[in-house]
């Protein structure tokens, strides 16, 4: 939690930096400004903590680095100059969530003395800049969690990215605050409208408000032209990618609605136009169908449905226009086993199928069939020993891809029920 140095405001007089010595090693040390509190130990990294009447003595408190090898991509006293104003480093904290140090966040706190603090933050090559505001969330903070909306006091809206709790791990330069390692603070962040950032900070009661912005990498460059920084893209907040999940649940429950109607309506479309019988006999020989009409409007199936079972049969089918002009010839494998192995019972194959046919011109047809079939394993026959009856429906339509399309839309239900169940996993 911050008291910041911008409690004046009227302009102040000029500060001569006072100094000291460190409480713990004597190392000389400079206080920058009067409302110092905190002040770290560049030699030794003893915390020291600011007292006496004028503010020129140290008091020993603790260490300051909690962790060693901490790395930090800007130094102290780091020159960053932002809206024509430069600023300095004089502060770096490490706060790191989850006990995880590969979810840290490192903060370089910017000093100027007669403007409010900054503060600049990196987390996995993201960059922000941060500063105080004054406003305040509007209705119960405990009620807000990752995907609520909440709106401030001045009227914009904001929608809660995630709600983390950060651990203080490492701190050094001078604070205007006081601060120790192991601080445990609680943070709402928070996406604006307008692509502006918010975070709400809490512990031990008192709570601090802070907005700013994702810096992009030109703006680094024009702030720190003398640092070469690897930036990284911020990635879309929690709550959007939730929000995509959710329309790609929807999607493909249109989808599925669509496509069952779809399916519902082709399963009962055409008119048939023939139905005949045809036995085992017939078929060995070469079988000719009694004629019937085509309007030659849409498509023609050409249903065959065997008696099989346990066994197989190949159908040849011809279309004929007339006496003798063949129109279409094409052909059939229809096979069906069943049983019952392990006490479950199972099966395979279809004892049916469909053929399809399009571009006949108006006219009187015939089908030429001709078929061999088998039982059991046998490969090969020269007669057939099934039945076959024949259904000639016009202006019939496919449901494959109806059926495609509804397997494609509970695909993508589950897809998005997958990705909402892992972002809210990643929330908790």
């Amino acid at each position: 939690m911050t008291a910041p140095f911008d409690t004046l405001q009227q302009p102040r007089p000029a500060y001569a930096p006072i100094a000291v010595q460190c409480a713990h090693c004597g190392a000389p040390l400079q206080v920058p400004d009067e409302r110092a509190e905190t002040i770290v130990c560049s030699r030794c990294d003893s915390r020291c903590r600011l007292t006496g009447p004028q503010r020129d003595a140290l008091e020993l408190v603790g260490p300051g680095k909690g962790q060693t090898g901490t790395r930090f991509d800007l130094p102290l006293g780091q020159s960053f100059r932002w809206r024509g104003t430069r600023y300095e480093v004089c502060a770096r904290m490490l706060w790191v969530e989850e006990n995880d140090p590969a979810y840290s966040t490192r903060v370089y706190v910017l000093y100027h003395p007669r403007r409010p603090l900054l503060f600049l933050d990196e987390y996995a090559g993201v960059w922000g800049l941060m500063h105080k505001v004054h406003y305040a969330l509007m209705g119960r903070l405990e009620e807000v969690q990752a995907g609520r909306r909440a709106r401030t006091f001045d009227g914009r809206k904001w929608t809660c990215s995630e709600v983390v709790y950060r651990d203080l791990w490492h701190i050094d330069g001078c604070l205007p605050w006081r601060a120790e390692v192991g601080d445990s603070v609680v943070a709402w962040e928070f996406d604006g409208e307008d692509g502006a950032r918010l975070e709400l900070e809490a512990v031990d009661g008192e709570r601090e408000l802070n907005e700013g912005v994702v810096l992009t990498a030109d703006q680094l460059r024009r702030a720190m032209p003398d640092v070469q920084l690897k930036v990284g893209t911020a990635p879309r907040p929690v709550h959007a990618r939730l929000r995509d999940a959710r329309l790609v649940m929807a999607a493909g429950a249109f989808g599925l609605v669509l496509n069952g109607g779809v399916l519902a309506t082709t399963l009962g479309s055409g008119k048939q136009v023939h139905s005949e019988q045809f036995s085992a006999q017939q078929l060995s020989e070469e079988a000719t169908s009694k004629p019937f009409p085509l309007t030659g409007k849409g498509l023609v199936s050409i249903e065959l449905d065997s008696n099989v079972d346990n066994g197989w049969m190949y159908a040849q089918v011809a279309l004929v226009q007339g006496d003798d002009a063949v129109v279409h010839v094409t052909d059939a494998d229809i096979s069906y086993y069943h049983g019952v192995e392990g006490g479950e019972s199972w099966s395979e194959g279809s004892d049916s199928a469909t053929l399809w046919f399009r571009g006949a011109e108006p006219g009187e047809y015939r089908l030429h069939l001709k078929a061999v079939s088998g039982l059991g394993e046998t490969e090969s026959a020269l007669a057939s020993q099934h039945g076959l009856r024949v259904v000639v429906v016009e202006g019939a339509h496919r449901s494959i891809w109806a059926i495609a399309g509804l397997v494609g839309s509970v695909a993508t239900i589950l897809l998005g029920f997958l990705l909402y169940k892992g972002l809210k996993d990643q929330e908790d």
